[in-house]
């Protein structure tokens, strides 16, 4: 979808025509920081201001409604609806500017790029599915319970639904977009929480997992996210959502590892204490010292295993890790090191 200018000093160039999310994952690689300016062919724009990897601040929200007006929370989950709109809406043209300073009036999100992007495409995937269970916008909605999610949009679907509102008329006074109405409104009815008129009740414990995992992944815990995917596919090996989840779990775990712990740095032993199984093996790797990007070569695992297992073996004091300066990211990664 669209395509992305790299006018940054360090890249030359015409432009290249690349999907959102591809977008996202190279300025989550790269580190580069600026804004992205969205020219929609629905007639809209809007813009994103990346920094240290995250998708820090994006502009308000299209269209009008009481999520847009609410609190600074509300607010913020509007404007990241309307981001995620962009993997299954109209096409658009991204143009990336370097180092730019962020627009006035924006909206803060806060949220990795590298999740951002794996939710979008989750997203995409399911929206043909969503699109034809509720055509029906004029269905009535009825909330089972009262129970608060901590999700700003799932609770205020649900809040209105208590009044017996329709689809539409709720999407409205929220001032959410049809596809981001519906795809919260599937992630309520699998889970239970939420039934619609016409369409049957039923919950989907796969659903009610995922949207658990979906949590842990936006709260940084990949390997904890990993671990709900992994369990559903022992359940069911062909179950396609769970392997494409952890797929890109696993990806944004080794990227938040390689920034703690990047090629070039140097690790040294500790301790001489002698452990088992694989934790041995990469310390005996590391001889008398070796950089990271030896044991990626080395050691008998992938990288996100071998990355791991480094950052484990730093926690509990086996190996010291000196990261040269030049090798530092702008904003260094604690997570999995310490």
């Amino acid at each position: 979808m669209g395509s992305v200018k790299r006018d940054d000093a360090a890249l030359s160039g015409p432009f290249a025509v690349m999907p959102l999310e591809e977008i996202l994952q190279w300025l989550d690689q790269t580190g580069r920081w600026g804004v992205i300016s969205i020219d929609r062919t629905d007639g809209f724009s809007s813009w994103l201001a990346v920094k240290d990897r995250e998708l820090a601040f994006a502009s308000p929200p299209v269209l009008e409604g009481s999520l847009r007006g609410g609190n600074e929370r509300e607010r913020s989950a509007a404007a990241l609806e309307g981001l995620l709109d962009l993997f299954v809406m109209a096409e658009g043209r991204f143009q990336f500017v370097a180092r730019a300073p962020v627009p006035a009036g924006g909206t803060a999100i806060g949220q990795p790029l590298a999740f951002v992007a794996m939710e979008g495409l989750r997203l995409r995937d399911e929206w043909k599915r969503l699109d034809t269970a509720f055509a029906d916008e004029s269905a009535l909605l009825r909330a089972n319970g009262s129970v608060r999610t901590g999700n700003a949009v799932h609770d205020a679907i649900l809040t209105h639904a208590r009044s017996r509102l329709s689809l539409h008329d709720t999407r409205v006074r929220l001032g959410l977009s049809r596809p981001a109405m519906l795809r919260r409104v599937g992630e309520l009815v699998d889970r239970g929480l939420l039934a619609v008129e016409g369409t049957p009740e039923r919950v989907d414990p796969v659903a009610v997992m995922l949207a658990q995992a979906s949590t842990l992944l936006g709260e940084g815990q990949y390997a904890e996210a990993a671990h709900v995917f992994r369990t559903l596919l022992a359940s069911d090996p062909l179950d396609a959502r769970a392997r494409q989840l952890l797929m890109r779990t696993e990806q944004a775990e080794a990227r938040s590892l390689a920034l703690a712990l990047p090629q070039r740095a140097m690790l040294k032993r500790a301790k001489t204490t002698t452990l088992p199984g694989s934790a041995g093996d990469l310390l005996e790797l590391v001889a008398d010292g070796r950089p990271v990007a030896f044991l990626l070569l080395a050691a008998p695992l992938r990288e996100v295993e071998t990355l791991r297992g480094i950052a484990q073996l730093v926690k509990s004091g086996h190996l010291e890790v000196e990261i040269p300066a030049t090798a530092r990211s702008t904003k260094p990664s604690a997570k999995g090191v310490s």
